[in-house]
């Protein structure tokens, strides 16, 4: 290796091998994220009968398209269902930055008198979460 290697060399340069297996461990990451995408879609072509018979299976007895079918029959049902799952998630979001604006900007101010006390409340709600009390109850 001469100088001018050397030095783009950095920390974060690999050998081949090391590069071989982060290659393989992310190839077998994304099978694992894709997988049941695939699942879903090919449960959704199989037939009643099969998934009765052997269940769930990447390779169903026989294929249908009744779910679609039925999917596709339900017309406004489906839309309105679409519609409401849209609005809920864009006025939720919506309304969350908002409220994070609104409690960070008085958090971020020098100047502001209740500073600790809004910060302590919100440090200790991360801390303890709503579900910690029934938790305890239920295990106990």
């Amino acid at each position: 290796m001469d100088k001018a290697q050397k030095r783009h060399a950095g920390l974060n340069t690999f050998g081949p091998g090391a590069q071989a297996v982060f290659h393989i461990c992310l190839g077998l990451f994304a099978l694992l994220c894709i997988i049941p995408f695939v699942f879903v879609i090919i449960i959704s072509f199989t037939t009643e009968d099969s998934i009765r018979q052997i269940g769930y299976s990447f390779a169903p007895l026989s294929w249908s398209t009744q779910a679609y079918g039925y999917v596709f029959s339900l017309g406004r049902q489906l839309w309105l269902s679409y519609f409401n799952s849209f609005l809920i998630t864009v006025v939720g979001t919506v309304l969350s930055v908002i409220i994070c604006i609104l409690y960070s900007y008085p958090l971020y101010r020098k100047d502001f008198r209740y500073r600790n006390f809004f910060n302590f409340m919100s440090f200790f709600t991360m801390i303890f979460g709503g579900g910690l009390v029934p938790t305890v109850v239920v295990c106990k």
